[in-house]
């Protein structure tokens, strides 16, 4: 049986307005019907619900007449080829066929398609809302857009970019330095700001040999050093016996024939001291070991001092120097406790790489400075570098929820673009079919089994180093 039909029959007698010379017909509304009648036209009503208007219709020159806009709609034949398009949901998106699909003719397994409850399924879909994929871009675009806030864009470009500028040098004279760092083509942060926001990197998730073997270099190198003083009073510096002038400045440090207090023969250091430390003291059964790499920071130092190239006050040095002079001779202490620290450590490098420099040098290259520490051994470049949580043990590193989150960090707008492009035309499509839960769980079982992988293969990032000229 044929629905509700609407067709016009030739047998209808024509009426003619009093107000137009227009001919119009009235349409004849009849119920379902087997055949139409001979010699008319009918259209058929697919949509449930719908009821045709009972109101004149017009006859199409008078709808062209008052209302223009209209012309062309209405009081005519419709093909069964539109009718049966209208029908169709055959050009419809499939769900997970995305563009790729599409070009190389992929179809649905014949299996699912023969489901009744894939088919169902199917159907159903348009009435889901796949929260698990909205949630997982909304977090990834909000952190996306804390970073770039918070660290802003580095270098971009597919190379090692160079930077160049004359900077004060723990010698005190400006010196030409060549600063590189690799590019980021995803135009977004620098790698070490992507560490600091808890991105994958090897060396803060596990204990890695390289870094182990480099502090323990930096280790010995600093037990051989000592403290570079200024002839002028200009200043002091921890530093090795090679790069001290021996015209210009005076380098101290404690040997078998001339020890420090207490027979030691580990330091000076600059700045630091036991015998004039009050906060951690050198007393028993907490005396400082014989050792400058393993001397604490000292919290409660006699002197008020003030590191001169941090504060950047070039006017009253001259005024300093002459004070703390005034102060060693008061307090009976030797030079290089009283004198006025230029170098302090800096962490430079994804890798926390480790000197003894200036502020503006350290400013310059992107490092971490310890303003409150006299020697590199006195601080963790690495807990530095890491950022995030502190490593319960600083010879320790042990953030291995790194491989977490991760997930949720980008390299920059391309790469999150590209995400949030998969997720919402395939992942959208998928957690529809799947559901969030199980969706959620292969999401971040792929993610952080992938980021494990990584971490062993490839644990390492291109690193940022520094070369010196000088001018």
């Amino acid at each position: 049986m044929l629905e509700t039909e609407v067709f016009f029959d030739q047998s209808v007698p024509v009426h003619r307005d009093e107000s137009d010379s227009i001919p119009y017909r009235k349409p004849v509304v009849r119920g379902s019907l087997e055949v139409a009648s001979s010699g008319g036209w009918k259209l058929k009503q697919y949509l449930d619900g719908i009821r045709l208007p009972e109101l004149d219709v017009v006859d199409h020159r008078l709808q062209e007449r008052h209302f223009p806009s209209l012309r062309g709609v209405g009081l005519q034949r419709v093909s069964r080829e539109r009718i049966e398009n209208m029908r169709s949901n055959a050009n419809r998106r499939q769900y997970g066929m995305g563009v790729v699909g599409r070009l190389l003719g992929r179809r649905m397994k014949a299996s699912s398609t023969r489901s009744a409850k894939v088919k169902e399924q199917l159907d159903d879909m348009d009435d889901y809302r796949p929260y698990f994929t909205y949630w997982i871009t909304f977090t990834q675009i909000l952190i996306m857009i804390i970073s770039l806030f918070s660290y802003g864009f580095g270098p971009f470009g597919f190379s090692i970019v160079e930077q160049r500028a004359l900077v004060t040098v723990p010698s005190l004279v400006k010196q030409a330095v060549d600063y590189w760092e690799p590019a980021n083509f995803w135009l977004g942060p620098r790698a070490a700001d992507l560490i600091h926001l808890g991105a994958k990197f090897g060396p803060c998730m596990r204990r890695d040999a390289k870094i182990l073997e480099q502090i323990r270099l930096q280790n010995a190198f600093e037990r051989e050093t000592g403290c570079c003083i200024r002839n002028d009073h200009s200043g002091c510096v921890q530093t090795s016996r090679k790069e001290c002038s021996s015209t210009l400045s005076t380098w101290k440090r404690w040997s078998l024939q001339d020890p420090g207090p207490d027979n030691r023969i580990s330091g000076s250091v600059c700045g630091l001291d036991p015998a004039y430390c009050k906060e951690p003291a050198s007393v028993l059964p907490y005396v400082w070991p014989d050792d400058v790499t393993k001397w604490p920071i000292c919290t409660d130092d006699p002197v008020d001092r003030r590191t001169f190239f941090h504060q950047g006050e070039t006017d009253f040095r001259d005024s300093f120097s002459t004070s703390l002079a005034v102060v060693a001779r008061e307090l009976k202490a030797a030079d290089h406790v009283t004198c006025e620290i230029i170098g302090r450590p800096c962490c430079i490098g994804i890798h926390g790489d480790c000197r003894i420099t200036t502020f503006e040098y350290c400013q310059f290259v992107n490092g971490y400075f310890h303003k409150n520490a006299f020697l590199c051994s006195q601080v963790s470049c690495l807990d530095s570098v890491c950022g995030m949580l502190p490593f319960y043990n600083p010879e320790k590193p042990d953030q291995f929820y790194r491989v977490f989150t991760s997930l949720f960090l980008h390299a920059g707008l391309i790469h999150l673009g590209i995400t949030v492009l998969v997720q919402w035309y395939v992942m959208r499509d998928l957690e529809k079919m799947a559901g969030p839960l199980r969706i959620g769980i292969i999401y971040f079982t792929a993610g952080i089994g992938g980021n494990l992988a990584s971490a062993i293969f490839i644990p390492y990032r291109a690193d940022v180093w520094v070369i010196k000229k000088g001018r």
